[in-house]
């Protein structure tokens, strides 16, 4: 396992003096008013409105949301039963109650739903509806049709894509293969495209996809790391190829924790010197709630350095905290990630500056959905004297459409990270979504509860070390 404590030494990661960091606070502040109030002037659809109040109800009730969770997850694997008998038990059973956070028209819609009133099939039209409507918002449609009719939204409000085809779990050769395929159709779709080829103001190429390493073969183990490479290397540069020769971006996709060093392993082989070292239309995920997540980026600088040609590099905050946090619970480990969000914050912007500092090395993609993280990407790049357009701004396609729509009403340079797929392989993106929207801590929930303007923008603090 590579040691990302042997990166770059603390002298080679500057430091703003008090007087730069001063200017840079007053100037995040102004920008993320501006913001703020653009994203203030979006007028969501009434289905948007009515599932953000089911996730805000879910926030409040963990009963609830676990039930949910639970209840969605079963159901996008019944497509079977036609007659709805199965459904219509399961719903009885999750949502018997009792729900003391619910307020009382969802709970009397819970008991309408589980009584005899309603006939199995209905119980279970409803249900998929609901939950094929969620998935709606947050997935795009597989398929050429569903692709150009993604493109021609995002092409409308000027946002540029990143698609990432879903399935998490491959479990045989044949699945991994179509995997694989299925990117390939993709590239090729997106070859037709207008934009294909072309590059945005930061230097990378407008369209883009994403891939998790892990889905290109049935046996992805960290603990048969050359034996994973080998099997890896083949679709994944055939997939690199393809992006190359159609004027197409690829970003390999963070993951679940075990996964990263592999990750890392194959990203630096296969994109140093050899058939793809010069190219600069590639780029990785990098998680900041990962507690050695500071070092690991001064490895990535270090790798970038050697390189010598620009690869971007997506910042993310990560996605899987409560998976990470209940496998280690589970086995008695200490957590990879952060538990406390101020830290996952703080290193966020830390990494921020790190990276934006080292622009002649890598190129920035801020992904969040925190508009101070955004405003303070663009006062860091003012105060480096990069050009306007420099830094990639990064959204969940319809997560927060506010936030998205707003960031490109600055003039900045926005992807929107749009999944694909069906209901059932993309269960577990979803079940990720809801959870961010339901996040008592997250900035979205924060925002939808109309928290003062100053307390969302304020800089992340450390928390007070616990005595002892």
């Amino acid at each position: 396992m590579p040691d990302h404590k042997a990166g770059l030494t603390a002298d080679r990661r500057p430091v703003l003096d008090a007087t730069e960091m001063a200017r840079v606070e007053e100037l995040a502040g102004g920008l993320g008013r501006s913001l703020w109030a653009l994203a203030r002037k979006y007028r969501p659809s009434p289905e948007e409105r009515l599932q953000d109040w089911l996730m805000f109800q879910m926030s409040k009730d963990m009963r609830l949301e676990s039930r949910v969770l639970r209840f969605v997850d079963a159901l996008a694997a019944m497509e079977f039963d036609v007659s709805g008998k199965h459904v219509q038990r399961l719903f009885r059973e999750y949502f018997a109650g009792p729900f003391p956070g619910s307020p009382p028209v969802l709970r009397s819609v819970f008991s309408v739903a589980r009584s005899r009133l309603l006939p199995a099939p209905v119980v279970r039209g409803l249900a998929t509806a609901a939950t094929r409507a969620m998935a709606r918002r947050f997935i795009a449609g597989k398929g050429t049709r569903d692709l150009q009719k993604t493109l021609a939204f995002l092409e409308k409000q000027c946002r540029y894509p990143s698609f990432d085809l879903l399935g998490e779990q491959v479990l045989s050769a044949d699945e991994a293969l179509r995997y694989k395929d299925g990117y390939l159709e993709t590239i090729d779709c997106l070859a037709t495209h207008p934009w294909a080829g072309k590059r945005t103001r930061a230097g990378v190429p407008r369209l883009q996809v994403s891939v998790k390493a892990s889905a290109l073969t049935d046996n992805f183990n960290p603990l048969n790391p050359e034996g994973t490479l080998q099997r890896v290397r083949g679709p994944l540069l055939e997939i690199a190829e393809r992006c190359r020769a159609r004027g197409v971006g690829l970003t390999i996709d963070a993951e679940e924790f075990e996964y990263r060093e592999l990750t890392w392993r194959l990203f630096s082989r296969n994109f140093a010197a050899g058939p793809f070292g010069d190219w600069d239309g590639v780029g990785i995920a990098v998680q900041a709630y990962l507690q050695d997540a500071e070092d690991y980026v001064d490895s990535v600088i270090e790798f970038a350095e050697q390189r010598g040609v620009p690869f971007q590099v997506r910042l993310v905050k990560g996605a899987y905290w409560d998976y990470e946090v209940t496998v280690a619970r589970e086995k008695g480990w200490p957590a990879p990630v952060f538990t406390d969000k101020s830290l996952t914050d703080l290193t966020y912007e830390n990494l921020l500056g790190t990276l934006v500092r080292q622009h002649r090395l890598v190129r920035v993609a801020a992904a969040s959905h925190n508009i101070r993280c955004h405003a303070y990407a663009e006062a860091i790049r003012e105060s480096q004297g990069m050009p306007p357009g420099a830094i990639e701004h990064q959204t969940l396609f319809r997560t927060a459409e506010g936030i998205s729509r707003a960031v490109t009403g600055m003039g900045w340079e926005n992807r929107e990270y749009v999944p694909v797929g069906k209901l059932v392989p993309g269960m577990a993106y979803l079940v990720r979504r809801v959870l961010e929207n339901a996040s008592q801590v997250g900035f979205l929930l924060r925002s939808r509860l109309g928290e003062d303007i100053a307390d969302l923008l304020r800089p992340p603090q450390a928390p007070e070390p616990v005595p002892g």
